[in-house]
C-alpha cells in the first residue's frame, strides 16, 4: 500500500507540477 500510495502521490505531484512548468517556460521561451 505505501508503494501504492507513494506512487500516486509523485504522479500528481509530476503531473501537477509540470503543468505550471510548461506554462511559465513557455512565455519566457
Amino acid at each position: 500500500l505505501d508503494h501504492i500510495l507513494f506512487g500516486s502521490t509523485a504522479e500528481r505531484v509530476v503531473r501537477s507540477a509540470n503543468c505550471p512548468v510548461m506554462t511559465i517556460r513557455l512565455p519566457n521561451a
